[in-house]
């Protein structure tokens, strides 16, 4: 479980040809967590969006 407190950014990954999402969290500027979830996805799970 990723800390959103911890979080300096989110960069999501373009989908190649397979359709593979995902992005890219950073909890410094080297150091980050690749995720197989949507950027949206990532938001709200870390709580900086709600669920509508």
């Amino acid at each position: 479980m990723i800390n959103g407190d911890q979080v300096l950014k989110i960069v999501e990954i373009p989908g190649g040809k397979e359709g593979h999402r995902g992005c890219h969290v950073y909890l410094s500027l080297t150091e980050f967590l690749e995720v197989d979830q949507s950027l949206h996805e990532m938001m709200i799970s870390l709580g900086f969006e709600e669920r509508q």
